[in-house]
C-alpha cells in the first residue's frame, strides 16, 4: 500500500509515420489522431519539408542574406519551450520578438521544426536552450542553417541531478530555485543582445528574482506538510518540483514504456487501497490511461501542464492540486469499488 498517494499521469501521443526501422516507430498506415484526421502523411510531409528547406538554406547561406530582416530592427529570440518565453518577455518586453519551438499542446518528445519555423530561425539572432532532449539533434541542424545564430544552453552549469543528466528528467525549470539561475542566464544573453538597455534589464531581473523567491516560499509553505509523501506519476515530469519540497515522485512509466497489464492492475489496486482521489494528467499526453484508472478507483482527472507559459501561476496551481489531493476525503467509489 502507498500511503497518502497523489496520482499524476499521462500517456504520450506519438506521431504515426507508417514506417518501421531505425528511428521510426512501427504504426499502421492510416492511423488517425483524436480528431479523426490521418496522421501518417501529415507527419511525414512536415518533417520532409523541414529537411528539404534546411538543405536549401544551408546551400544558400553564403550567397544571399535572409529575407525579412532588411527592414527589421527588433532582434529575434527563439526559445525551446514556453516557460522560457515567460522569462524573456518579463525581462525584455517588446524590445525583442520571442518565438518558441514547442508550442502550446505540443510535446518536446515528438518535436520537429515546421518549414515556417526553419525559415524564421534562418534569420534569428539568439536561440536559448534549456536541456530538453530534442535540442541535441535540432540545435546542430539549426546552426548549420544559420551560422550567425548565437546559441546558449541555460541549463549548462546548473546543479542538475542524476535523472536530468541521464536525460530521463529534463524538467529543471520546475524547481523555482534553479529557475532563478535560468533567469540570470536569460538576462546575461539579453544584455549582450541589447547592451543599451542594460539598466532596464537589470531592474526587471531583480523583479523576476523577487517573484521567484516568493514562489519558492509559497510552495514550501503549501507542500511542506506533505514532506515524505509519495507522488504517483505515469510520466516522470514533476521530479524537480517534488524533490525540492521533500516529496517523492514514483513513476509508472519506465524509459518511455507503458506498464504491462499485470503491473497496471497492481497500481490500480494500490491506488484504490490508498484512497487516491485525483489523477493529474498532462495535456501533451492522452488522457485515456488516466481516465481508465480514474473510473476504476472513483477518482477525478485534472489536467496540468509542466510546459505552461504562465510560470508562477502554474506552479502555484499544481501545488494547490497536490495539497487538495492529499487532504480531500476519499470518494465512496474509490474506497468501495472492487
Amino acid at each position: 500500500m502507498f500511503p497518502h498517494f497523489l496520482h499524476i499521469t499521462g500517456r504520450m501521443q506519438t506521431s504515426a509515420f507508417g514506417l518501421s526501422g531505425a528511428g521510426f516507430p512501427a504504426y499502421p498506415l492510416g492511423s488517425r489522431d483524436r480528431n479523426g484526421r490521418l496522421e501518417v502523411f501529415n507527419a511525414w510531409f512536415k518533417r520532409s519539408c523541414a529537411w528539404l528547406l534546411l538543405g536549401l538554406w544551408t546551400m544558400a547561406a553564403c550567397g544571399s542574406a535572409p529575407e525579412g530582416r532588411a527592414d527589421s530592427t527588433v532582434p529575434v529570440v527563439f526559445v525551446s519551450i514556453l516557460p522560457q518565453r515567460f522569462f524573456v518577455q518579463r525581462l525584455a518586453g517588446d524590445a525583442v520578438r520571442c518565438e518558441v519551438l514547442v508550442g502550446p499542446g505540443q510535446s518536446p518528445a515528438t518535436y520537429g521544426p515546421s518549414p515556417g519555423q526553419m525559415a524564421r530561425l534562418a534569420s534569428a539572432d539568439l536561440l536559448l536552450l534549456i536541456g530538453v532532449p530534442f535540442e541535441r539533434v535540432w540545435s546542430r541542424r539549426i546552426r548549420d542553417a544559420n551560422p550567425d545564430l548565437h546559441v546558449v544552453d541555460c541549463s549548462a552549469g546548473l546543479d542538475r541531478d542524476a535523472e536530468s543528466r541521464s536525460g530521463r528528467d529534463p524538467h529543471i525549470w520546475l524547481d523555482p530555485v534553479l529557475a532563478q539561475d535560468i533567469a540570470r542566464c536569460v538576462h546575461q544573453q539579453l544584455i549582450e543582445l541589447l547592451p543599451d538597455r542594460r539598466a532596464g534589464l537589470d531592474h526587471r531581473l531583480a523583479e523576476v528574482l523577487t517573484d521567484l523567491q516568493t514562489l519558492d516560499r509559497d510552495l514550501a509553505r503549501l507542500l511542506g506538510p506533505l514532506r515524505g509523501h509519495r507522488v504517483l506519476v505515469f510520466h516522470p515530469g514533476w521530479g524537480y518540483l517534488t524533490r525540492r519540497y521533500g516529496l517523492e515522485q514514483v513513476a509508472i512509466e519506465s524509459e518511455g514504456k507503458d506498464p504491462g497489464p499485470r503491473h497496471l492492475a497492481r497500481i490500480v489496486e494500490q491506488a484504490r487501497r490508498a484512497g487516491v482521489r485525483m489523477i493529474l494528467a498532462q495535456q501533451q499526453f492522452s488522457e485515456k490511461s488516466a481516465r481508465a484508472i480514474a473510473s476504476e478507483i472513483g477518482a477525478k482527472v485534472v489536467t496540468a501542464d509542466p510546459l505552461a507559459e504562465e510560470y508562477l501561476d502554474n506552479l502555484r496551481r499544481v501545488a494547490e492540486i497536490m495539497v487538495q489531493a492529499a487532504y480531500d476525503p476519499p470518494s465512496d467509489a474509490g474506497t468501495q469499488k472492487r
